[in-house]
């Protein structure tokens, strides 16, 4: 009985490899999946501020947002990506007005702190 039992059971090179792709897909579904949990609960919230009724002498809800490139990197391109994937959906959901702003790479720390305050 364990003779043939041990017939069909792979070898332990085999049993590594598939333990360790099943491991590796399994984790970046799970991460996937809890990625967009956490996006629908954080857009939750945002519309549930959206929804809220505004005075006749407020001022909406505006956010001025800058994108630099994260440091090591020549492009902003990948800011611009998490941009879009992950904050961009919870300010449409909130009903934030934003203006987006991107630092180019020539751009030294103060000329952007003079953006920023408006000089």
């Amino acid at each position: 009985m364990l003779a043939a039992l041990r017939k069909r059971l792979p070898s332990r090179n085999t049993a590594l490899f598939w333990g360790s792709v099943f491991s590796v897909v399994g984790f970046y579904k799970y991460n996937s999946n809890e990625s967009k949990k956490r996006l629908a609960f954080y857009c939750k919230q945002a519309e549930a501020v959206a929804n809220e009724p505004m005075g006749a002498l407020d001022t909406p809800r505006k956010v001025q947002v800058y994108i630099a490139a994260p440091m090591g990197e020549l492009g902003t391109r990948k800011a611009r990506l998490h941009w879009e994937k992950y904050i961009l959906p919870v300010f449409v959901a909130g009903a934030l007005d934003y203006e987006l702003t991107l630092v180019n790479d020539t751009e030294t720390i103060n000329d952007v702190e003079k953006v920023v305050r408006g000089g």
